[in-house]
C-alpha cells in the first residue's frame, strides 16, 4: 500500500508564507473599507440630534430634530413649549410641524401630540418621502397667539443599490477566496511534484494511498 507524500520543510513554509499573505493583504483591504465606510461629513449628525431655539410672539420654543432614520425616510420631532417671559409651560397649544421639498415642492404636514407626564413637550413624526433637502416649519396656535417659525433642514440621503461598502466587502470576499484557492493549488502542485520525484503514478484525482478495493481485501 503506498503512502501519500507529504509536503517537505520548504513546501510548508511557502504555505505558510502564503497564508501570512493572505492575512495581511485581507487586514489592509478591511482596514481601508473603515476609512472609505466611516460617516461622512454631510451626515455625520445622524446618530444624534439636531437642536434649535427661537423667542417669537412671547412663545419660548425648542426643538430637538432627531435624523437617525433619515435613511428610511422619517425623523422624530420633539417641541418644548413655555412662555418666554415666565418660563412656564403650555401645554393647552395646537403644534403643527410643516415639511417642504426644496426641489420638488412636495409639502405635508403632521400634528404634534403632548405627552401626559410632560404636557409642554409635544413629538411629532414626520415621513420624508424622497431624497434631498427638506425645509420644516413649527406652527403654534396658543394663549399667546399664532406664529410660524422655520426650524433647521433636514437632509435625506439618495438611496443607492450598492454603497462603497458594499464593493469593499465584496473585493475583501474575494481576496480570501482567492487567496485560499491558490493555497490549496499550490498544496496539490508541491504533491504532484514529491510524488513525480518520488517515481509515484500521477496524481488523477484519486488519493494514492487510498488503493483499490482488492488491495484492502
Amino acid at each position: 500500500m503506498t503512502s501519500k507524500p507529504e509536503l517537505s520543510f520548504h513546501d510548508r513554509e511557502k504555505s505558510m508564507n502564503l497564508r501570512k499573505l493572505v492575512i495581511i493583504v485581507s487586514m489592509n483591504v478591511l482596514l481601508m473599507a473603515t476609512l472609505v465606510g466611516g460617516p461622512s461629513p454631510a451626515y455625520a449628525q445622524e446618530s444624534g440630534a439636531l437642536q434649535f431655539q427661537t423667542t417669537a410672539s412671547g412663545y419660548e420654543i425648542r426643538v430637538e430634530e432627531f435624523a437617525s432614520n433619515l435613511s428610511v425616510g422619517s425623523s422624530q420631532i420633539l417641541v418644548t413649549l413655555r412662555e418666554a417671559g415666565t418660563g412656564e409651560g403650555i401645554d393647552d397649544a395646537r403644534v403643527v410641524v410643516r415639511v417642504k421639498h426644496d426641489l420638488s415642492g412636495e409639502e405635508g404636514w403632521v400634528t404634534a401630540l403632548s405627552f401626559l407626564n410632560d404636557p409642554d413637550l409635544y413629538k411629532a413624526q414626520v415621513s420624508l418621502t424622497a431624497p434631498g433637502t427638506w425645509r420644516l416649519w413649527v406652527e403654534v396656535d396658543g394663549r399667546l397667539g399664532r406664529v410660524e417659525v422655520e426650524i433647521l433642514p433636514l437632509e435625506v440621503p439618495a438611496l443607492r443599490s450598492y454603497s462603497s461598502g458594499s464593493f469593499i466587502f465584496i473585493g475583501v470576499f474575494m481576496v480570501l477566496v482567492l487567496g485560499a484557492t491558490y493555497v490549496w493549488w499550490s498544496s496539490r502542485k508541491a504533491l504532484r511534484e514529491r510524488g513525480a520525484a518520488q517515481g509515484l503514478p500521477e496524481d488523477s484525482g484519486r488519493d494514492p494511498g487510498a488503493g483499490s478495493d482488492e488491495a484492502g481485501e
